[in-house]
């Protein structure tokens, strides 16, 4: 019988998979930049799926929130985020400009 994991224990995958998406998204952006190429939506899911898989949370894996949760910074106060509604379309805005990335 798998033990459910503490909060805690889930902050620390959380932890890891950032590193492990920052290190992915580093290499990828570097070739990027190197071959004058833009960054597109699909990268950042792809970091977002890195994180969330580390902690086994493949229900949110490289995919948008069904839900706007209460979310603080270390110090306490809230962190304003986008209402869970408008994030595809957010995202979607990104796509057109397809953001050029200078070294």
């Amino acid at each position: 019988m798998t033990v459910p994991l503490s909060k805690k224990d889930l902050d620390v995958l959380e932890e890891r998979g950032y590193w492990k998406a920052s290190s992915s998204l580093h290499k990828r952006i570097k070739r990027l930049i190197r071959k004058k190429l833009p960054l597109e939506i699909s990268y950042i899911r792809d970091a977002h799926r890195i994180i969330f898989n580390e902690s086994n949370q493949n229900a949110v894996a490289g995919k948008y929130r069904q839900d706007n949760p209460e979310l603080k910074r270390i110090d306490g106060t809230l962190l304003a985020i986008s209402h869970w509604h408008d994030i595809p379309n957010k995202m979607a805005e990104l796509n057109p400009r397809r953001v050029t990335l200078r070294g």
